[in-house]
């Protein structure tokens, strides 16, 4: 199954988990309904003739849903529900990181002095380089002692991975790593979106039962005005007997909500851990990763009052659960990544001396682990036959392998952009500086001008290899954008004048400074409260903005305007009949292009998926596939929020 199917199973998932909750909904509303009419006719027997509790049937009950009071009973449960998903959405608005400060986690920023946090903040680096996406915002729990971890956001943009500080102390690298690919995981398969809408709907749910308890502990018995002593009692006891089998019923709903978080969690866990492995090719890091939450003496057990509402979101279940588990036994877990590591662990545990034998465990482990979970990991480099779509939103234990090696390679000028927002808008500028001596001089004086105050560090990024600019230059920018977003609205603004000026400086826009700027400007755009989930279901409505993008590809990729052309011809007929000619570089300009890019992010997974097929076949046409190509080719995949992994293309390329 490759990301795009990925894409439909999780849209599919959410639908369906609409279907539920609505079902859920209306099975709570007619329980309330039910409550309120037996009530009603218990505490008005007084004033109705004693035969009437004889009434009470379901013909009765349904004659009084129509009427006003019934009405009103529905509408009022319907929009405490709404109230509770409203409540929690309000909180989950900006995403995964807008959950991790409400769960009261510390951001660990760009870089910490600690070890154990800046080796975690490498390996979420290493990772997103691997993955060809931004990194997600990091945050530790620093009051839970368990071992735990889970990410949470509507976007790529907009995630959060969260860790406990149990998991940040005892894990080793090794094992950090297969955690991290397992949360990458949930990220590039969507999982994180549907957790987080689920998050939002069980609210609504227990919502009936918090106020249930509220109207049944908090109401008095006796009143000190005895005049109306009898009145005010029955009223007080009615409101606590309303109280009682609301509790009951939101306690019904929230047995339903955690079967419907059952349904969904349990499997992409299964899934999750299998990618985790194919990430790092490292099964024994996984295994041994959850086997110290299970020896753990709080396991991964929160103290949190949210433990309860985040459990399907953990890498292992934040609440003890004896009914509708959010997660699979860690024991069936460890097995079906290995299911001799177990009996390995017992074995190595009765013996005293055992560093020699770890090692030999370890590279033994490592051979199986080649045998077994390496097939059809270098398909693509060895075959060639794969299509673009198998490999976005996919990582491999090479696309890890080689992001390590660049985040070793960043030079130490280099990372102190990652800690200053003046120092990492310098960086993004220097990145766009022509390749022409002449013209890169000009840029250069131009750059002091406008921030006099980088122009040491210019100076000390110029004397760096030009070919390590070019090499690093995406994994930078990816890495960039999360401390450039905390940037204030104008400096956003005047960030993204200065490098449009600066990429339009030598007459012309490459495709790739055209994706750089449009990431850019996309990063910085407002998540919008309530975004439209429109879907694009046909080429013909967005055929002008898929000639706008292939133009620029097939600009970008050189040749004759004769070999363009033809090119351009066969490609277009792949998804549309209609007739489109090829623009030239002047027509499929900046504004344009970022227009289209925008319109076609909105495209059903499947189509997305052809559309990507025939950009990378764009870049492979000439059998020659330079760096700067694929890298150009990650830009707009990134932009059509279609990933596409890092990878070293090879001396030969």
């Amino acid at each position: 199954m490759d990301f795009f199917e990925h894409q439909v199973q999780a849209k599919a998932a959410s639908r369906r988990l609409l279907f539920l909750f609505l079902f859920v909904c209306v099975a709570i509303v007619l329980c309330v309904d039910g409550v309120v009419y037996g009530l009603l006719h218990i505490f008005t027997a007084d004033q109705a003739p004693s035969s009437q509790l004889s009434e009470l049937s379901f013909q009765n009950f349904f004659s009084w849903q129509v009427s006003v009071t019934g009405v009103l009973t529905s509408l009022l449960c319907i929009g405490l529900i709404s109230l509770g998903c409203l409540r929690r959405w309000s909180e989950l608005r900006k995403g995964g990181n807008g959950l991790a400060i409400h769960m009261g986690a510390r951001s660990l920023g760009f870089a910490s002095n600690d070890d154990k946090e800046q080796r975690l903040i490498n390996v979420v680096e290493e990772m997103a380089i691997a993955a060809g996406i931004t990194p997600p915002g990091i945050y530790v729990l620093d009051h839970e002692s368990s071992i735990n971890a889970f990410v949470a956001g509507y976007e790529f943009s907009d995630s959060a991975l969260v860790v406990t500080r149990g998991l940040l102390i005892n894990m080793n690298r090794d094992q950090l790593q297969a955690v991290v690919g397992h949360e990458f995981s949930h990220i590039l398969h969507g999982d994180n979106r549907i957790n987080i809408k689920l998050l939002v709907l069980l609210a609504g749910i227990l919502w009936i039962s918090e106020l249930g308890s509220k109207l049944a502990f908090k109401v008095p018995l006796d009143s000190t005005a005895s005049h109306s002593y009898g009145a005010t009692r029955r009223s007080n006891v009615s409101v606590i007997f309303l109280g009682i089998p609301l509790i009951i019923i939101g306690y019904v709903g929230v047995f339903f909500g955690r079967l419907i978080r059952t349904s969904i969690s349990r499997k992409r866990e299964y899934l999750a851990d299998a990618s985790s492995v194919q990430f790092t090719r490292n099964p024994h890091a996984l295994a041994g990763a959850l086997n110290l939450i299970s020896e753990n003496s709080h396991q991964g057990f929160l103290r949190s009052a949210r433990a309860e509402e985040i459990s399907h979101m953990c890498i292992s279940p934040s609440k003890k659960s004896f009914f509708f588990a959010s997660h699979p036994p860690l024991e069936d877990r460890i097995n079906a990544i290995d299911d001799t590591f177990l009996m390995r662990v017992q074995a190595r545990a009765r013996k005293t001396q055992r560093s020699e034998h770890e090692k030999s465990q370890k590279r033994q482990e490592k051979q199986l682990q080649m045998h077994m979970y390496s097939g059809g990991v270098s398909q693509l480099q060895q075959t060639g036959t794969q299509q673009v779509h198998d490999v976005i939103g996919t990582l491999n234990a090479d696309n890890l392998i080689y992001a390590m090696s660049l985040h070793d390679q960043i030079p130490y000028e280099y990372r102190q952009a990652l800690h200053s927002r003046e120092q990492a808008k310098t960086m993004l500028l220097y990145l766009l500086l022509d390749e022409d001596p002449k013209i890169r001089k000009e840029q250069q004086e131009w750059m002091v001008t406008q921030a006099p105050i980088c122009k040491d560090y210019l100076q000390t990024l110029l004397f760096l290899s030009q070919g390590l600019q070019e090499r690093l230059a995406l994994p930078l920018v990816e890495l960039l954008i999360p401390i450039l977003k905390t940037l204030d609205g104008a400096s956003k603004k005047s960030l993204l004048e200065q490098v449009l000026f600066l990429a339009k400086w030598d007459g012309e826009l490459s495709i790739f400074e055209i994706c750089l700027y449009s990431l850019l400007k996309t990063s910085f755009e407002s998540r919008k409260i309530s975004p439209a989930s429109h879907t694009i279901k046909k080429y013909n409505v967005v055929e002008q903005d898929i000639n706008q993008v292939l133009s620029c590809l097939i600009h970008a990729a050189g040749g004759s305007e004769n070999e363009k052309c033809t090119l351009h011809k066969r490609m277009i007929r792949v998804l549309t009949n209609n007739t489109h000619t090829l623009l030239t570089k002047q027509e499929a300009n900046s504004k344009a292009i970022f227009t289209s890019l925008k319109k076609l992010m909105h495209l059903s997974p499947m189509l997305k998926r052809s559309l990507m097929d025939v950009c990378g076949d764009i870049v492979l046409h000439d059998g020659i596939v330079q760096s700067s190509e694929y890298e150009t080719l990650r830009l707009v995949s990134l932009l059509m929020a279609c990933p596409m992994p890092a990878t070293s293309l090879g001396p030969t390329h």
